[in-house]
């Protein structure tokens, strides 16, 4: 999960390596969509929540039902 609760419910998740960097992530259907990767010293949600506003587009449509069926 995200720090925050907007991208949690957007189906995003995130992943933390080295403990530096962050990258954010969805899973849609069987593909796995990278968004961002950031240093974890950042605000990485603002900055990509605000990219998402932006540019609504680059967001493919989340249905929680195609992340249910990959959980099974």
């Amino acid at each position: 999960m995200t720090p925050d609760p907007w991208l949690n419910n957007m189906g995003f998740r995130m992943v933390i390596s080295d403990k530096r960097n962050v990258s954010i992530f969805r899973r849609v259907d069987e593909d796995i969509f990278v968004y961002i990767i950031a240093d974890t010293r950042t605000e990485y949600t603002k900055v990509f929540t605000e990219m998402i506003i932006a540019s609504p587009d680059m967001v493919t449509e989340y249905t929680p039902d195609s992340e249910q069926k990959q959980d099974q």
